[in-house]
């Protein structure tokens, strides 16, 4: 009694699957073959009497012939250039980098009565002004006082109109910062009602600290 093709040993069914499915089994030899090739390597081919196709590296038969076989495929990838990481940002010295410094008050343009010639000012500093920054005032383009706070006043300030700016400078007197400048008049009137003051120029000091509710500063 003949056996099945699958059956038996590994060997009997390998035999069984080549006797029942003969171009498959080519099919995975030339696979297989071109698999293990070289890419120079030379693949035969040749036809039985039986009209099966016939594949190896070795030609087997008389009439063999070069199998005409498509090029290898092959992939080169693209060399990735090193990218170096950047460098970390140096932080910023602090204190160094305010947001925005202003005159909040007085305002551009703006006209004060005050007959002692006293002029509050009022510094609006983001952030806070720092303990080792100060605030020069300058009346006139001229510097006229200093101060650790953002509210300072200025005394005996001449009547008139002056052009008012401040600048933030560090502890070697270097500018960090600076205001843009404001137009404020000065009205003074005397007891007997004429006009108290010389005209031009602004003279005396400044005042520095928290402003009461009078509008007079204390002194540092």
């Amino acid at each position: 009694m003949r056996k099945p093709p699958f059956y038996g040993s590994f060997l009997e069914r390998t035999a069984g699957f080549v006797y029942l499915y003969p171009m498959r089994w080519w099919t995975i030899a030339l696979a297989l073959v071109l698999a293990a090739g070289v890419a120079d390597a030379r693949i035969y081919k040749w036809i039985l009497p039986d009209g099966t196709v016939q594949y190896s590296d070795r030609p087997q038969e008389e009439g063999a012939q070069e199998a005409k076989l498509p090029p290898l495929v092959t992939y080169t990838p693209v060399p990735v250039p090193e990218q170096e990481a950047p460098a970390p940002e140096a932080p910023a010295p602090a204190g160094e980098g305010y947001e925005s410094f202003s005159i909040s008050s007085p305002a551009n343009d703006t006209a004060v009565r005050d007959n002692a010639g006293n002029l509050t000012l009022n510094f609006a500093v983001v952030p806070s002004l720092e303990k080792r920054h100060a605030i020069d005032i300058y009346v006139d383009g001229s510097k006229f006082g200093q101060s650790k706070l953002p509210i300072v006043t200025l005394t005996n300030v001449s009547r008139g109109s002056h052009e008012i700016y401040g600048v933030i400078v560090d502890e070697s007197g270097a500018e960090i910062a600076r205001t843009e400048t404001v137009t404020v008049t000065l009205q003074r009137v005397s007891v007997a009602g004429g006009a108290a003051g010389g005209g031009g120029g602004a003279s005396a000091g400044a005042t520095a600290g928290a402003a009461s509710s009078g509008g007079a500063g204390t002194s540092p």
